[in-house]
């Protein structure tokens, strides 16, 4: 009986950790205002694509999007955001951040 009930409990564990995700991939949609030439949506692209747990960056410079598909378990959308305001464009609700000038001599 006692090894019936250790293989079920065994059993029990193997199937709850095979069930445990290890990915979620979404998409969601970032819209970046400042940036206007294809040297902007060049450079998001670049750093974007770089991004651990980015799988794909696409934009739509007519309505100045960037499109992202990224495993949301790695990271987050704040994440991608900040990505972005880092080069010094604003991301949805998430401001530019100025670009850091080296200090005068």
């Amino acid at each position: 009986m006692r090894v019936l009930r250790v293989v079920a409990g065994l059993v029990l564990l193997s199937l709850l950790g095979a069930s445990c995700r290890t990915q979620d991939v979404r998409e969601t949609v970032v819209h970046v205002p400042g940036a206007k030439s294809e040297e902007d949506y060049r450079k998001i692209r670049e750093t974007l694509s770089a991004v651990e747990g980015i799988h794909d960056v696409r934009v739509d410079t007519a309505r100045r999007l960037v499109i992202v598909k990224y495993d949301s378990m790695r990271l987050a959308l704040k994440n991608i955001e900040f990505e972005i305001a880092e080069l010094g464009y604003a991301a949805n609700n998430t401001p530019a951040r100025p670009a850091q000038t080296p200090a005068a001599p």
